[in-house]
This record gives C-alpha cells, structure tokens and sequence, in this order.
C-alpha cells in the first residue's frame, strides 16, 4: 500500500489543477480531503449536476443551532477537485481532520465563557 499526500499551501486554480493532475497520474484507491469526519456522507453529492460551487457545508449543534461550522468550497478548491475526482472515478472518500463536534464544543463553551463573564461585569456594575 502506498500513501501519498499532496500537500497544498494555497486554494487556487493553480492548485487544484495540479491534485487533478496528481490525482488522475497516481490513481488511487482512496482519496481523503481535509475536513471533519461529519461531511464525509455529504461529499458523495460533489459533482453532481445542479450542485454547483461556490457551495458551503454547515455543521451545527441541533441542540444550539446557532452554534455552527461552515466548511466552504469552489471549484478551484483543492478539496472540490478532489472529491469529484473520487465520486466521477468510483474512488472511496473520506474526510479527515479533527470531528467538528470538538470545534461545536469549543464554540459553545466559549459562549458560556462570555455570558458567564457579562453576568458578573452586570453583578459587579449593580453593587
């Protein structure tokens, strides 16, 4: 097995020409993007007519549904390119980075940080 990891620096044409490059030299087995494991069931849909980029995939909290991620593409990112070359060649695709349900709970908590803190500014004002 050969793992091979195209490293890419900047979103650009330039890029995601060269992962299609890549990819279509190396014809792998499968291809993972960066991206929490959550949107791997949505990425199937890359590429399929009528889903054209610029589009955005959002990931929130259902308990909090203001607490939300957005994970972006167009058709010159590198992680675009590469899922429609994975669902247009029957490639496996994955996402991988870390879950977003961390990033959700660090937001969250972060939410009650700050209303705890104005809470007790108010308190502090009062007295």
């Amino acid at each position: 097995m050969t793992i091979t990891i195209l490293g890419i620096r900047h979103h650009g044409v330039g890029s995601a020409t060269h992962v299609l490059r890549r990819l279509q030299e190396i014809q792998p087995d499968m291809i993972m993007i960066e991206g929490p494991p959550e949107i791997t069931d949505v990425l199937k849909y890359v590429g399929h007519e009528g889903l054209v980029p610029p589009v955005s995939i959002m990931v929130y909290d259902q308990s909090e549904p203001k607490t939300s991620v957005f994970y972006p593409f167009s058709s010159f990112s590198p992680e675009w390119v590469a899922a429609e070359y994975a669902n247009k060649n029957g490639v496996a695709l994955r996402a991988l980075d870390m879950p977003a349900a961390v990033n959700l709970q660090m937001k969250s908590d972060i939410v009650i940080q700050e209303k705890s803190s104005s809470e007790t500014d108010e308190q502090d004002k009062d007295e």
